[in-house]
């Protein structure tokens, strides 16, 4: 299954924005894909509660080259601090699985880099799934596309049925194929992608890597030509 055309095009706008405000694709080409495997996320798990959930977002925020933000882990986004921090919200519950809980860290710090580079151009009811799309841009697709709402489900009904709660407002054959465009622009092999994916965003993102180099040339030497300033004409 492939997302509809018309969110194909707005993440080919919304990946030119990101390049534009990001370093261009060469800068982009420099991004690795961080893995659900020790190696990316060394933790300490003798840490327990809050302790491993500031552990995780350490190497979060590492990966995303975010290191210097003053962001807080807060479990209600109602909770205050002193200062500005940039609250990140979390659900203490995701420890029990941790690569939903990285792609929960890593959107909340990718929404503050949206809102960083500016809501002007942008729709009110963008900026939800632009922080999806930019977890993706800043190497977290694989967490992204495995705890996405699947096909036909919503948070709610995740909730409801006792299955992993889902993170993000896109669904996981619109991560997927973000993935894929990630994948393509960057030429991370597919076997490396496709190792951490779960059944479904796997043969997404193998349709979304097929369509892209079919269909998608134009487009793609464009974003590969993307000048650091002003935002493209995809909409």
């Amino acid at each position: 299954m492939l997302p509809e055309d018309g969110f194909i095009r707005w993440l080919l706008w919304a990946w030119e924005r990101l390049l534009r405000f990001h370093g261009g694709i060469d800068d982009f080409r420099r991004r690795l894909l961080v893995t659900p495997t020790e190696e990316d996320f060394p933790v300490d798990l003798e840490l327990e509660g809050e302790e491993l959930v500031e552990d995780y977002f350490l190497f979060v925020k590492e990966h995303a080259g975010l290191q210097g933000w003053p962001f807080q882990l807060v479990t209600d986004e109602s909770e205050s601090a002193d200062g500005p921090p940039l609250l990140v919200e979390y659900d203490p519950a995701l420890l029990a699985t941790p690569t939903r809980l990285v792609a929960q860290l890593a959107r909340g710090a990718a929404r503050h880099l949206v809102l960083m580079d500016g809501s002007d151009d942008l729709e009110e009811d963008e900026i939800e799934p632009l922080a999806d799309a930019t977890s993706v841009f800043l190497g977290f697709g694989l967490f992204g596309a495995n705890a996405a709402p699947r096909i036909g489900e919503s948070h709610v009904s995740f909730l409801t049925q006792g299955l992993p709660p889902s993170v993000g407002a896109l669904g996981e054959h619109e991560v997927a194929y973000a993935l894929a465009l990630f994948a393509v622009l960057t030429e991370i092999p597919d076997r490396l992608v496709e190792s951490h994916l779960r059944p479904n965003p796997r043969e997404f993102y193998r349709r979304g890597v097929k369509e892209i180099l079919r269909h998608r040339g134009r487009e793609l030497s464009r974003l590969r030509q993307v000048p650091l300033a002003g935002v493209g004409p995809y909409r």
